[in-house]
């Protein structure tokens, strides 16, 4: 065999080796990662499982599981007690109603459109008005930030206008209405954290 023959077949030789390398290393790496995938499907299945057997909803789930009997469950029952044991002995505070001082001049009517702006922390401009039986209320929020208007408990006159925030693409405030038909001062505040404004309106 010539020189020349023996070098192409030490050339052919090797690329048929290379291709061979080349073949079984995209085998090994298709067969790696099937292997992960068929893991994770075959974890998935025992979690699945796991929830049905232990009563749950695997579609659904609440968050890890305890053994009934395991350390993690006997914290868990304590710390229930705890906090049902604090609710009982600690009241949620309402709050005081203040000494509500009358504005002088003559009652609102709805000729006069009374309208009582929410600002920042929820507070109210006029916090007191004085308003003739039958006359509506509006309050105006012209901010992004959520307030509202709610009375207290225990006022004869009872609203709550919920979250009151004017929206991305509002081009007037948010508002709520009430008609007044109770006389005395009724106190409010609104209840969204952060806010501690309070106002009254007292009906003639």
């Amino acid at each position: 065999m010539t020189l020349k023959k023996k070098t192409l077949s030490v050339i052919a030789i090797a690329m048929t080796i290379a291709l061979i390398a080349v073949a079984c290393g995209e085998t090994t790496e298709d067969i790696v990662a099937t292997n992960a995938a068929q893991n994770r499907a075959d974890n998935d299945a025992a979690t699945r499982q796991a929830i049905i057997d232990a009563g749950g909803d695997p579609d659904n789930p609440q968050g890890p599981q305890v053994g009934d009997n395991s350390e993690a469950a006997r914290r868990q029952q304590a710390a229930k007690e705890t906090a049902t044991a604090l609710a009982l002995v600690t009241p949620t505070p309402t709050p005081t109603p203040a000494a509500v001082e009358i504005p002088d001049g003559p009652a609102l009517t709805d000729a006069d459109d009374p309208v009582i702006e929410i600002g920042a922390q929820g507070s109210f401009t006029p916090d007191v008005i004085k308003v003739a039986s039958g006359t509506t209320v509006r309050w105006e929020n012209p901010r992004r930030s959520a307030s509202s208007t709610k009375a207290l408990e225990g006022e004869a006159e009872q609203w709550d206008s919920g979250s009151m925030s004017k929206g991305t693409f509002d081009t007037g405030p948010a508002t709520f209405e009430h008609t007044f038909t109770i006389p005395g001062c009724h106190k409010y505040a609104s209840f969204f954290s952060g806010d501690s404004g309070e106002g009254a309106v007292c009906v003639e």
